[in-house]
């Protein structure tokens, strides 16, 4: 029988858990036993492959949670400790005594030790903020990515060792979801980090070029579907398939779009794919074009994403069309399509070739083939030999041996890198999701890509691609203004509203930082509750600042989502010194970066205005 106290307390701060626990209040738990230590504490065995396996020495289960403590160093650099099993929580207790500051969560794979704890003990003793109990029911994926996504400080993972060997198959799932998601959420801040004000740099320059060119998602809504497409990446063996692209391109017999540098390998063999695909927010985007543009190559439509580095744009001399990711936040705000229809968008990826998919997809192609998509090392190469920009980009023997390796189309092992592997996770999302397509992985000696079929491209050309299907000009729009003219304008007078207020509203922030700093460095509070009340008023009235976000908070995101995670801790923090010094350090930091950005982005923001008000505008941006 469950604690009574135990009972009242998850059903108020964790009903779910209480949910996943409550039949055992009627039914109790079989296969786990309680049964006094030789020091006299409690301990328990539970029944597993047959026989009966102590969780807790049944000896001195608190000796035991000592020696695990012992076995941790530098525990006084985390914040967070989070405990894989919790068992009858000696462990854990032992930690929150010594630890009594730190941040606690817990993560129990079996709900049926879970409910026997809780008809002994109290939960509450744990002094935990967060808890996790495994349910095949429910997603445990989504729950630890969840845990994830509210941490910002390095993590401690503390297991109970009985846990590892009972639990071998359930704690190595939990430990490959929790690698994936915390590798995932590094990567999402880095990328988050190195592009978050270029992504809203990029479209406010660019959109002088997007208000003139196609929208491909608005555009020929039914041409292409059921028509055969080709996603050509940059991988080695690109090189295997140079000759029956050619003979593709020749007959006509399917869409061919490269992605990122494999533009180069048509270059080099003196024939162009249907369209070149682009997304890349740096300047050094457009080195990969290169040597289109000192070719002065003006037949190959370039697709972009919205957010691509201006710098390609600027230079590239083709025709051009493009296609809103969802890192624009400028287009979300400014554009809306004619005839009522929904802006439609690809979302951000780690990778073209997931980008470019996702375009595919939209179109309706199908089937779709990848040629050169390895996602892997092969031999040395992972670029393709056509492409010389990247000819010394190979591995070593000795370097190889450190990387991680995945399986192959045949079956083998190959070696890859992390960024691959989520390059190809990302994809395999998508390629899962969809039904009704028909995907063919032609890259030979590449990766395999669950939800693709291996097939090799002259086995395709046979079977798929015996029609010529290629429309002369199919880049051609009549109509390149997708989006509400009217909207813009009506748009672009809101948004100088908001610039004009947010001025505003910086200078009263500025002010409250002020006061707040003369009162710390005097000891001298007074009228704190209403100078925190004007200090929330004009926060609140930030964040329903337009500029702010649609502009500043995007260019801010990373830091946006850590003061966001700040905000519980100020609320509630009662030492008025403490939490005036908590605002200064957080809020008054993330207001001067705000400033800067805006009075950087000024020449931008005002070229913006002229871009909408239909006038040319000759941006240079250092």
């Amino acid at each position: 029988m469950i604690l009574l106290d135990n009972v009242t307390y998850l059903k108020k701060q964790f009903p779910k858990v209480w949910e996943q626990i409550r039949h055992f209040q009627e039914t109790p738990a079989d296969s786990v036993h309680l049964e006094l230590s030789k020091a006299g504490d409690l301990t328990f065995k539970i029944q597993s492959a047959g026989s009966y396996q102590y969780l807790h020495s049944k000896y001195n289960p608190i000796e035991e949670a000592e020696l695990i403590i012992s076995k941790y160093t530098d525990i006084e650099k985390y914040k967070q400790i989070f405990f894989y099993g919790i068992g009858l929580g000696y462990h854990i207790k032992s930690f929150v005594e010594r630890y009594p500051n730190k941040s606690y969560s817990l993560y129990e794979p079996s709900a049926e030790i879970l409910s026997v704890y809780l008809s002994q003990k109290s939960i509450e003793e744990l002094r935990f903020s967060n808890i996790i109990v495994e349910d095949t029911h429910k997603n445990i994926q989504q729950e630890i990515q969840n845990f994830v996504d509210l941490i910002n400080e390095d993590v401690l993972i503390v297991t109970l060792p009985s846990y590892e060997r009972i639990f071998k198959d359930r704690f190595e799932n939990f430990s490959t979801t929790l690698k994936n998601a915390v590798n995932g959420r590094r990567s999402a801040m880095h990328v988050n980090n190195a592009f978050e004000k270029r992504w809203i740099l990029n479209s406010m320059i660019n959109i002088q070029t997007t208000l003139k060119t196609p929208d491909i998602l608005q555009m020929k809504k039914d041409a292409f579907n059921g028509k055969p497409a080709i996603l050509v990446a940059a991988g080695p063996s690109l090189e295997d398939e140079i000759n029956n692209l050619k003979k593709i391109k020749e007959d006509g017999s399917a869409y061919i779009f490269s992605v990122g540098a494999s533009i180069n390998a048509f270059i080099k063999n003196e024939f162009e794919p249907d369209a070149a695909l682009t997304y890349d927010p740096t300047p050094m985007n457009q080195t990969v074009f290169k040597s289109v543009v000192d070719s002065k190559i003006d037949t190959i439509p370039l697709i972009y994403g919205t957010t691509v580095g201006f710098e390609t744009l600027h230079s590239y001399p083709g025709p051009k069309l493009h296609m809103v990711t969802s890192q624009d936040a400028i287009a979300d705000f400014f554009f809306k399509p004619k005839d009522g229809r929904i802006l439609d968008l690809v979302s951000d990826a780690p990778s073209i070739s997931v980008i470019a998919l996702q375009f595919m997809l939209k179109l309706g192609f199908n089937p779709i083939i990848l040629v050169g998509q390895n996602f892997a090392y092969r031999n040395d190469k992972v670029y393709s030999s056509s492409i010389e920009m990247y000819e010394s980009w190979k591995i070593t023997e000795e370097q190889a041996a450190f990387l991680p390796k995945v399986e192959d189309v045949y079956g083998q092992t190959t070696v890859t890198t992390e960024s691959y592997k989520q390059m190809k996770r990302s994809m395999e999302h998508i390629l899962n999701s969809v039904k009704g397509t028909l995907f063919l992985n032609t890259t030979r000696g590449g990766a395999r890509i669950e939800g693709t079929t291996f097939v090799h491209l002259d086995e395709v050309m046979e079977q798929y691609l015996n029609q010529s299907v290629v429309e002369k000009d199919w880049y051609k729009s009549e109509e390149n203004d997708h989006y509400e003219r009217d909207y813009l304008t009506v748009q672009s007078e809101v948004l100088k509203k908001h610039y004009d207020n947010i001025i505003v509203v910086f200078q009263q922030l500025v002010s409250l930082f002020q006061e707040m700093d003369y009162q710390i460095k005097h000891n001298a509070f007074k009228n704190t509750d209403k100078l925190f009340g004007k200090f929330d008023k004009q926060f609140r009235t930030l964040q329903k600042n337009h500029y702010y976000n649609y502009i500043l908070a995007p260019m801010n995101r990373v830091r946006s989502d850590l003061l966001l995670k700040q905000i519980g801790r100020i609320k509630f923090e009662r030492d008025v010194k403490i939490k005036m010094q908590l605002i200064i350090n957080e809020f008054g930091k993330y207001m001067y970066e705000l400033q800067q950005d805006m009075k950087s982005l000024e020449p931008v923001y005002f070229g913006l205005n002229q871009a909408i008000a239909g006038n040319t505008v000759n941006l240079v941006f250092n």
